[in-house]
């Protein structure tokens, strides 16, 4: 594309984004985010992805900011603020929004996402967060903390059956093979047979799911 048509898919760009808040376009948003970075406007582009993140902090608008900002001397700094402001929904600095949580879920999948997985622990211990981020937790610290591991899959495996689907029962035959990986790789897998039979016990009246674990040999 020649310069003046790329300033004009800008200006296009700009326009665009004019009409809608922050954070309510993320394609076009990222679009001018990296036409920004391509023309060298490094500033416009931080300053747009910071007011969508402001605007709607979650953990898809964090990422935007540590993609467009990670190069910058200052990004320690922003994103020891930008987590702070995903932590903590009482910040006097957070505004108003419907992406708030009673729980620490945004933070701690931004954390996963950078691979610091103690900070996401320690922010999943202290704040809670949804059963998907604690099985990703699980999933990626068994090796150096088993017993957490363990300890977390043991608490999925006690609220999966609570839906009477297959789907739910599908995720706890998952759920009992990654216990018994665990606890196989660290010498404890005479364990794994009180596991299934707690399970077995706690639902004695669901034929499907019993059914579900005798096709596994348990």
């Amino acid at each position: 594309m020649s310069a003046p048509r790329e300033r004009e898919a800008l200006v296009w760009l700009e326009r665009g984004l004019r009409s809608f808040p922050p954070a309510a376009d993320e394609r076009l948003r990222w679009r001018l985010i990296r036409a920004y970075v391509r023309d060298g406007q490094v500033d416009d582009a931080v300053a747009l992805a910071e007011r969508a993140f402001v605007a709607e902090p979650r953990s898809s608008t964090y990422r935007e900011l540590r993609e467009t900002a990670a190069a910058l001397p200052s990004w320690a700094e922003r994103r020891t603020a930008a987590l702070q402001l995903l932590r903590d929904p009482a910040a006097e600095a957070r505004p108003a929004s419907r992406y708030f949580h009673r729980d620490r879920s945004e933070v701690v999948s931004a954390q996963l996402e950078e691979g610091d997985l103690d900070a996401a622990w320690a922010d999943a211990v202290e704040g809670g967060c949804e059963s998907r981020l604690w099985r990703q937790l699980a999933d990626a610290r068994r090796e150096r903390h088993p017993d957490e591991s363990i300890d977390v899959y043991r608490r999925l495996l006690d609220k999966v059956p609570e839906h009477a689907d297959v789907r739910a029962y599908h995720e706890a035959v998952a759920l009992l093979r990654e216990t018994r990986k665990t606890l196989t790789d660290h010498a404890r897998e005479e364990e794994f047979a009180d596991d299934v039979e707690r399970i077995r016990e706690a639902h004695r009246r669901r034929p499907k799911l019993l059914s579900f674990l005798a096709a596994e040999g348990w």
